[in-house]
């Protein structure tokens, strides 16, 4: 076995006393203080594959949870028929569980597959300000919202006991907070958004319905200016958090959909590998998950049988898993 303080340093790696500032990929150093052998991994930026899609479809769902455990919830076709079937993915199938009490879409969802929040939506006739509250079994109606919020220039963030939503209400920079009982008006927006990741300390939230390429950054008291986005999104969908976020897919005025990604670092917006079935369906969608491994559910319309109104609605998923490595440590012995 190579010996890497009597073989090897000095000749092939440097020893060090402290880590290198900004070490390039594949580069290795040992750190003579801790008897530790360090490289940089390289860096891969992954991709989007096809996925197994939820078994009704529909478009204006929310999707909560992992990529390997989620809850997809709500939804409509132009039937037209509103939803309030919720189904479960366990890693390898989606099941169908028990309902919402109320039909929506375009609700904002908080939480996990186990404990979730629901949030507002577009009812049948009007957005609501309804809460519901999922607990891995059942749904439960709990505290309203302050303001109504129904379509896609709204998101929500955080847990099923400590919640924000942001966006499309009066005005659209305005914020509401859940504490597990109730909702308060929270620090308003620099700009209003259509999606926001994060939690109730530390948040992104970003777009606008028309468009806008403005980014939100919350540090648990105010929301200040992040890195603007390369492309403007008004009903795409992304996950993450503050510092580490995806955005996916777009739509609205007036360039149309999109199945364009772009990664935040919590500086700045870099253009990633795109949705792999390309510009189809409506621009909406929900996702849930992290840079490395996210999950986005979608409705693509298609032409009905004549007998019906309009359209109906094909679903069809995504995955994103990361090639991405980490810093790996080995230790040495002396």
């Amino acid at each position: 076995m190579v010996d890497y303080k009597n073989d090897i340093v000095g000749t092939k790696i440097k020893s060090v006393t402290s880590d290198p500032g900004s070490p390039g990929n594949g580069e290795i150093w040992y750190r003579s203080d801790l008897e530790e052998l360090k490289f940089k991994a390289a860096t891969g930026s992954g991709a989007w594959a096809t996925q197994t899609p939820i078994s009704i479809g529909r478009e204006g769902t929310e999707t909560v949870g992992e990529h390997t455990s989620m809850i997809c919830f709500g939804g409509f076709d132009p039937g037209p028929e509103i939803y309030t079937v919720t189904e479960s993915w366990n890693g390898s199938s989606w099941a169908e569980v028990n309902d919402l009490n109320s039909s929506r879409y375009e609700m904002k969802g908080a939480g996990t597959s186990t404990a979730a929040l629901g949030i507002n939506g577009q009812g049948p006739v009007a957005a609501v300000v309804l809460n519901e509250s999922w607990n891995g079994t059942s749904w439960t109606e709990v505290g309203d919202t302050n303001n109504s919020r129904g379509s896609r220039g709204t998101s929500g963030a955080g847990t099923s006991t400590a919640a924000l939503i942001t966006g499309q209400a009066s005005p659209p920079t305005r914020t509401e907070f859940w504490n597990g009982s109730s909702w308060t008006n929270g620090p308003n927006l620099v700009s209003g958004t259509t999606t926001c990741v994060g939690d109730t300390t530390a948040a992104l939230a970003w777009g606008g319905s028309s468009r806008q390429v403005e980014t939100n950054e919350y540090n648990g008291t105010s929301f200040s200016a992040g890195g603007d986005l390369n492309y403007g999104r008004g009903g795409g969908t992304g996950s993450g958090v503050l510092t580490a976020a995806l955005a996916v897919g777009a739509g609205a005025t007036p360039a149309g959909r999109s199945s364009d990604v772009e990664q935040y670092n919590g500086t700045a917006w870099t253009t990633v590998a795109g949705l792999s079935i390309g510009t189809v369906g409506p621009p909406g969608g929900s996702a849930c998950g992290t840079t490395s491994a996210s999950w986005a559910n979608f409705g693509n319309y298609y032409p009905s049988n004549p007998t019906l109104s309009g359209l109906m609605v094909t679903p069809f998923a995504e995955e994103f898993l990361s090639d991405n490595g980490e810093n790996i440590i080995q230790s040495t012995e002396e």
